[in-house]
């Protein structure tokens, strides 16, 4: 998707206003405090992700919808502002840069909680079990990812991902590729033979008709969850409110609604 079109995308759930805007384009230095959230823009929660993602953020019809984006507009309507988002480099958002140098307030992109970045990252409490799903043309399933290693396949993955790491513990060398979609046409036109994504990626290309050839060939708990991060330190009003809002949406059914919603019923054990 072309930059052009993401400055162009809006989106309007519920109450609140949804923008999509290159990263030079925010820090306005007119920042506030709103119920004990620093925020960089009066009026906005400026959030950075790294588009498409989905079901957790993409665009859909020239419109910013996904898991976070629904979680995130929960917090924007405790804050009485509205959605802004800012496109950014996936590793600009995990390594915490994003949020360190005030491109915007939180980072949502299904970032893995990484205790080694949690001296510098403020990260939320998680809301996603990173589960990672192996997809291919259809066959036999993979008990380990050791043995999806072994299978000599040219494997691909999204570069810096959680799927990206777990399978870097193995002998395997994986293709990197720049995101979810570039990952699914490389499996589509045959440049590599698997991929490993997370679950939820993985279960919205299966839904869909077009990708009939392929099929989930094993799924792994690799121990990691996803949050969303701040400025660790710098702005705890806000940590403590993505908290509580994410608490409260567990118990009054609304982050069991929209888990339903983009990936499917959570766990169990949730």
């Amino acid at each position: 998707m072309s930059g052009r079109s993401l400055r162009q995308a809006v989106l309007r759930p519920a109450a609140a206003a949804l923008a999509v805007v290159p990263a030079a384009g925010c820090g306005s230095g007119s920042g506030v405090t709103v119920q004990g959230a620093e925020l960089i823009e009066k009026g906005r929660l400026t959030v950075c992700t790294s588009l498409p993602n989905p079901p957790f953020e993409s665009v859909q019809g020239g419109r910013v919808a996904g898991f976070d984006v629904d979680l995130l507009d929960l917090v924007a309507k405790r804050l009485k502002v509205r959605l802004k988002f800012v496109q950014t480099p996936f590793e600009t958002l995990r390594s915490g840069i994003a949020v360190g140098q005030g491109m915007c307030d939180v980072a949502a992109a299904g970032l893995p909680v990484e205790p080694a970045r949690a001296a510098y990252i403020g990260y939320s409490d998680p809301y996603y079990n990173a589960l990672q799903a192996v997809v291919g043309r259809k066959g036999p399933r993979y008990a380990t990812m050791a043995a999806v290693a072994a299978s000599g396949l040219k494997i691909g993955t999204w570069a810096n991902s959680a799927g990206e790491e777990s399978l870097g513990k193995t002998a395997a060398e994986p293709v990197s590729f720049t995101g979810p979609a570039a990952l699914l046409n490389g499996l589509r036109t045959g440049r590599v033979r698997l991929a490993v994504v997370d679950h939820a990626v993985a279960s919205g290309w299966l839904r869909d008709p077009a990708n009939a050839g392929l099929a989930l060939r094993g799924d792994f708990d690799i121990g990691r969850k996803y949050a969303f991060s701040v400025r660790r330190d710098e702005n705890p009003g806000l940590l403590a409110l993505l908290n509580s809002t994410l608490a409260q949406a567990r118990a009054d059914g609304s982050y069991k609604r929209i888990h339903e919603k983009w990936i499917g019923p959570p766990p169990v054990s949730r």
